[in-house]
């Protein structure tokens, strides 16, 4: 799994198949940062949220 504010692709390699990556998947947005970060995911639920899919997948 990887957060990143900016592009996934850099991580892409790490995560494998079955990786999660929250992070940018568009450019041209308009809006403030906390609407940003809310539209692609960068809270605290969805970051949990991934983690337990993540953790989830792993113990199958």
């Amino acid at each position: 799994m990887s957060i990143e504010a900016g592009i996934a692709e850099p991580w892409l390699r790490y995560l494998g198949c079955t990786g999660e990556a929250i992070a940018m998947t568009g450019f041209g947005q308009v809006g403030s940062a906390d609407q940003l970060f809310e539209h692609f995911g960068f809270t605290a639920e969805a970051v949990v949220d991934a983690a337990m899919r993540q953790v989830e997948a792993a113990a199958k």
